[in-house]
């Protein structure tokens, strides 16, 4: 919804922008752990809710099934369990970063305005899908390549 109405609003103020969609199909496969634990650090997260985050994610694993028989477990070393309670959270929280350096390349100027438009934001994220909203200019392309 917020993505249609920033877009129908650039469009109606003729507004040259580039809206970029990043598709992060496997991001809950690929988090890496090491990066969880330092966001949850920096986020003012306790220590005894770092280890239990690390208790959980050190102690899941998988199972193939080979003919209907379930082999050895495998144990995981990133990632995120998809069918767990918390798993969406941590992913939220591991996606924040992200969010924050945007809008922080808005704040000092490293990404042009979106000038006329009484945007304050210039970033959604939903689930695995990202939109990014861009000046069509060099600059502007080369920072949201990073």
């Amino acid at each position: 919804m917020l993505v249609q109405c920033t877009a129908r609003r650039l469009h109606a103020l003729c507004e040259a922008t580039v809206m970029l969609k990043l598709d992060i199909t496997k991001a809950f496969d690929t988090v890496n752990w090491a990066f969880l634990v330092e966001t949850l650090r920096a986020m003012g997260f306790g220590t005894r809710w770092i280890d239990w985050v690390c208790g959980l994610l050190g102690s899941s694993s998988t199972r193939i099934l080979v003919n209907g028989l379930p082999g050895r477990p495998i144990y995981n070393c990133c990632g995120l369990r998809q069918e767990g309670s918390l798993s969406p959270m941590l992913f939220i929280l591991v996606m924040e970063p992200l969010h924050g350096m945007v809008e922080l390349a808005s704040s000092r100027g490293i990404l042009a305005p979106l000038a006329g438009t009484g945007l304050r934001r210039r970033i959604s994220m939903f689930a695995d899908d990202i939109m990014l909203f861009i000046k069509p200019n060099k600059l502007d392309l080369q920072a949201s390549s990073l």
